[in-house]
Protein backbone atom coordinates (compact mmCIF):
# COMPACT_ATOMS: atom_id res chain seq x y z
CA UNK A 1 0.00 0.00 0.00
CA UNK A 2 1.04 3.57 -0.70
CA UNK A 3 1.39 5.42 2.58
CA UNK A 4 -0.99 8.27 3.10
CA UNK A 5 0.54 11.77 2.65
CA UNK A 6 -0.87 15.16 3.52
CA UNK A 7 -2.99 16.66 0.73
CA UNK A 8 -0.78 19.75 0.38
CA UNK A 9 2.58 21.29 0.99
CA UNK A 10 3.58 22.99 4.18
CA UNK A 11 3.19 26.81 3.83
CA UNK A 12 6.77 27.55 4.92
CA UNK A 13 8.26 25.13 2.38
CA UNK A 14 5.90 26.41 -0.31
CA UNK A 15 7.22 29.92 0.36
CA UNK A 16 10.79 28.62 0.09
CA UNK A 17 10.10 27.07 -3.32
CA UNK A 18 8.41 30.25 -4.57
CA UNK A 19 11.33 32.34 -3.38
CA UNK A 20 13.85 30.13 -5.18
CA UNK A 21 11.77 30.05 -8.35
CA UNK A 22 11.05 33.79 -8.56
CA UNK A 23 14.43 35.21 -7.57
CA UNK A 24 15.67 37.07 -10.72
CA UNK A 25 18.49 39.19 -9.45
CA UNK A 26 21.94 37.87 -10.12
CA UNK A 27 25.43 39.33 -9.96
CA UNK A 28 26.44 40.14 -13.54
CA UNK A 29 30.11 39.92 -14.40
CA UNK A 30 31.64 43.19 -15.59
CA UNK A 31 32.38 43.49 -19.31
CA UNK A 32 35.97 42.62 -20.29
CA UNK A 33 36.12 45.55 -22.77
CA UNK A 34 34.40 48.87 -22.23
CA UNK A 35 32.52 50.68 -24.98
CA UNK A 36 35.13 53.44 -25.10
CA UNK A 37 37.93 50.92 -25.53
CA UNK A 38 36.01 49.18 -28.32
CA UNK A 39 35.47 52.48 -30.18
CA UNK A 40 39.12 53.48 -29.75
CA UNK A 41 40.28 50.11 -31.08
CA UNK A 42 37.97 50.44 -34.09
CA UNK A 43 39.17 53.93 -34.98
CA UNK A 44 42.80 52.91 -34.53
CA UNK A 45 42.60 49.75 -36.67
CA UNK A 46 40.07 50.84 -39.32
CA UNK A 47 41.89 51.69 -42.60
CA UNK A 48 38.97 53.86 -43.69
CA UNK A 49 39.75 56.35 -40.92
CA UNK A 50 43.25 57.01 -42.27
CA UNK A 51 41.92 57.16 -45.83
CA UNK A 52 39.36 59.78 -44.80
CA UNK A 53 42.05 61.79 -43.04
CA UNK A 54 44.28 61.77 -46.12
CA UNK A 55 41.36 62.81 -48.31
CA UNK A 56 40.63 65.74 -45.99
CA UNK A 57 44.28 66.81 -46.13
CA UNK A 58 44.23 66.55 -49.90
CA UNK A 59 41.11 68.71 -50.19
CA UNK A 60 42.57 71.27 -47.79
CA UNK A 61 45.74 71.35 -49.89
CA UNK A 62 43.66 72.06 -52.99
CA UNK A 63 41.96 74.95 -51.19
CA UNK A 64 45.29 76.41 -50.05
CA UNK A 65 46.64 76.11 -53.58
CA UNK A 66 43.62 77.96 -54.98
CA UNK A 67 43.89 80.66 -52.28
CA UNK A 68 47.60 81.12 -52.96
CA UNK A 69 46.67 82.78 -56.24
CA UNK A 70 45.77 85.93 -54.27
CA UNK A 71 48.99 86.10 -52.22
CA UNK A 72 51.75 88.59 -52.82
CA UNK A 73 54.56 87.33 -55.04
CA UNK A 74 58.05 88.79 -54.98
CA UNK A 75 60.63 88.68 -57.76
CA UNK A 76 64.07 90.00 -58.53
CA UNK A 77 66.25 90.29 -61.61
CA UNK A 78 69.93 90.83 -62.33
CA UNK A 79 71.84 91.05 -65.58
CA UNK A 80 75.34 92.09 -66.57
CA UNK A 81 76.59 92.61 -70.13
CA UNK A 82 80.04 93.51 -71.38
CA UNK A 83 81.12 94.37 -74.93
CA UNK A 84 84.45 95.33 -76.56
CA UNK A 85 84.47 97.45 -79.69
CA UNK A 86 87.66 97.95 -81.78
CA UNK A 87 88.46 101.59 -82.52
CA UNK A 88 90.95 101.10 -85.36
CA UNK A 89 93.35 103.50 -83.73
CA UNK A 90 97.03 102.96 -83.08
CA UNK A 91 99.09 103.43 -79.96
CA UNK A 92 98.98 105.46 -77.83
CA UNK A 93 95.24 105.72 -78.51
CA UNK A 94 93.17 102.80 -77.17
CA UNK A 95 92.70 100.09 -79.75
CA UNK A 96 89.27 99.11 -78.40
CA UNK A 97 86.51 100.40 -76.21
CA UNK A 98 84.73 98.55 -73.43
CA UNK A 99 81.10 99.03 -72.54
CA UNK A 100 79.40 97.51 -69.47
CA UNK A 101 75.73 97.54 -68.50
CA UNK A 102 74.45 96.28 -65.15
CA UNK A 103 70.70 95.99 -64.65
CA UNK A 104 69.08 94.84 -61.41
CA UNK A 105 65.66 95.25 -59.89
CA UNK A 106 62.99 93.94 -57.56
CA UNK A 107 59.25 93.75 -57.97
CA UNK A 108 56.06 92.43 -56.45
CA UNK A 109 52.64 91.48 -57.75
CA UNK A 110 49.26 90.73 -56.28
CA UNK A 111 45.91 89.77 -57.72
CA UNK A 112 42.84 90.80 -55.75
CA UNK A 113 39.62 88.80 -55.64
CA UNK A 114 37.83 91.47 -57.69
CA UNK A 115 40.21 90.77 -60.58
CA UNK A 116 42.41 93.86 -60.26
CA UNK A 117 46.15 93.14 -60.43
CA UNK A 118 48.83 95.49 -59.07
CA UNK A 119 52.53 95.06 -59.80
CA UNK A 120 55.05 97.64 -58.42
CA UNK A 121 58.61 97.37 -59.70
CA UNK A 122 61.92 99.10 -59.00
CA UNK A 123 64.82 98.85 -61.47
CA UNK A 124 68.35 100.30 -61.57
CA UNK A 125 70.59 100.53 -64.66
CA UNK A 126 74.32 101.20 -64.30
CA UNK A 127 76.17 101.85 -67.59
CA UNK A 128 79.76 102.65 -68.42
CA UNK A 129 81.55 103.18 -71.72
CA UNK A 130 85.31 103.65 -71.67
CA UNK A 131 85.19 105.76 -74.83
CA UNK A 132 82.07 107.92 -74.68
CA UNK A 133 81.37 108.06 -70.93
CA UNK A 134 84.20 106.82 -68.74
CA UNK A 135 82.26 107.94 -65.68
CA UNK A 136 79.53 105.36 -64.74
CA UNK A 137 75.97 106.45 -65.37
CA UNK A 138 73.23 105.21 -63.04
CA UNK A 139 69.53 105.38 -63.71
CA UNK A 140 66.69 104.17 -61.46
CA UNK A 141 63.11 103.53 -62.42
CA UNK A 142 60.04 103.00 -60.20
CA UNK A 143 56.82 101.89 -61.83
CA UNK A 144 53.44 100.50 -60.81
CA UNK A 145 51.37 98.47 -63.23
CA UNK A 146 47.65 98.13 -62.56
CA UNK A 147 45.50 95.75 -64.60
CA UNK A 148 41.71 95.95 -64.46
CA UNK A 149 39.83 93.11 -66.22
CA UNK A 150 36.68 93.82 -68.15
CA UNK A 151 33.54 91.85 -69.09
CA UNK A 152 33.63 88.18 -68.05
CA UNK A 153 36.96 88.41 -66.23
CA UNK A 154 35.79 91.03 -63.75
CA UNK A 155 34.24 90.58 -60.33
CA UNK A 156 34.82 88.19 -57.43
CA UNK A 157 32.44 85.57 -58.85
CA UNK A 158 34.60 85.03 -61.90
CA UNK A 159 38.00 85.52 -60.30
CA UNK A 160 37.28 83.64 -57.06
CA UNK A 161 35.30 80.78 -58.62
CA UNK A 162 38.19 78.33 -58.32
CA UNK A 163 38.84 79.27 -54.69
CA UNK A 164 35.13 79.01 -53.82
CA UNK A 165 34.90 75.60 -55.47
CA UNK A 166 37.99 74.39 -53.60
CA UNK A 167 36.58 75.67 -50.29
CA UNK A 168 33.26 73.92 -50.91
CA UNK A 169 35.07 70.68 -51.81
CA UNK A 170 37.17 70.86 -48.63
CA UNK A 171 34.10 71.50 -46.45
CA UNK A 172 32.22 68.64 -48.12
CA UNK A 173 35.16 66.29 -47.59
CA UNK A 174 35.32 67.20 -43.91
CA UNK A 175 31.60 66.56 -43.50
CA UNK A 176 31.97 63.22 -45.30
CA UNK A 177 34.85 62.26 -43.02
CA UNK A 178 32.78 63.12 -39.93
CA UNK A 179 29.87 61.08 -41.28
CA UNK A 180 32.13 58.08 -41.89
CA UNK A 181 33.54 58.35 -38.36
CA UNK A 182 30.01 58.51 -36.98
CA UNK A 183 29.15 55.37 -38.95
CA UNK A 184 32.17 53.52 -37.55
CA UNK A 185 31.29 54.58 -34.00
CA UNK A 186 27.60 53.66 -34.46
CA UNK A 187 28.39 50.22 -35.89
CA UNK A 188 30.91 49.54 -33.15
CA UNK A 189 28.49 50.61 -30.43
CA UNK A 190 25.66 48.55 -31.96
CA UNK A 191 27.88 45.47 -32.21
CA UNK A 192 29.13 46.06 -28.66
CA UNK A 193 25.63 46.25 -27.16
CA UNK A 194 24.48 43.27 -29.22
CA UNK A 195 27.41 41.24 -27.96
CA UNK A 196 26.82 42.37 -24.39
CA UNK A 197 23.11 41.53 -24.66
CA UNK A 198 23.95 38.07 -26.00
CA UNK A 199 26.33 37.57 -23.12
CA UNK A 200 23.66 38.63 -20.61
CA UNK A 201 21.11 36.32 -22.27
CA UNK A 202 23.57 33.48 -21.97
CA UNK A 203 24.13 34.27 -18.29
CA UNK A 204 20.36 34.46 -17.67
CA UNK A 205 19.77 31.12 -19.40
CA UNK A 206 22.61 29.53 -17.46
CA UNK A 207 21.24 30.95 -14.20
CA UNK A 208 17.73 29.74 -15.06
CA UNK A 209 19.04 26.26 -15.78
CA UNK A 210 20.92 26.21 -12.51
CA UNK A 211 17.88 27.39 -10.54
CA UNK A 212 15.70 24.83 -12.30
CA UNK A 213 18.07 22.13 -11.21
CA UNK A 214 17.93 23.50 -7.65
CA UNK A 215 14.12 23.50 -7.71
CA UNK A 216 14.10 19.98 -9.12
CA UNK A 217 16.48 18.81 -6.40
CA UNK A 218 14.32 20.53 -3.76
CA UNK A 219 11.13 18.99 -5.12
CA UNK A 220 12.73 15.54 -5.22
CA UNK A 221 13.93 16.09 -1.67
CA UNK A 222 10.46 17.09 -0.50
CA UNK A 223 8.89 14.21 -2.37
CA UNK A 224 11.34 11.78 -0.81
CA UNK A 225 10.53 13.15 2.65
CA UNK A 226 6.80 12.68 2.18
CA UNK A 227 5.97 16.38 1.94
CA UNK A 228 4.33 16.13 -1.54
CA UNK A 229 1.39 14.08 -2.75
CA UNK A 230 2.23 11.25 -5.09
Amino acid sequence: MIPHRPPGLHPARLLLIATVACQAAFAAEPAAVSLGEAVEATLAQQPGVEISRQQVLQSEGGFLSASGRFDWTLGSSWSHSRARTPTGRTFPAPSSGRAEVLVYGVGAAKEFRNGVTIAPQFKVVDARDSLSSPTPISQSDLSVKITVPLLRGAGPKAVGAQESAARAAADAQQQLARFQLDQYVFRTASAYWSCLAAQRDRDILADSARRSEEILSLVELLAGGGELDS
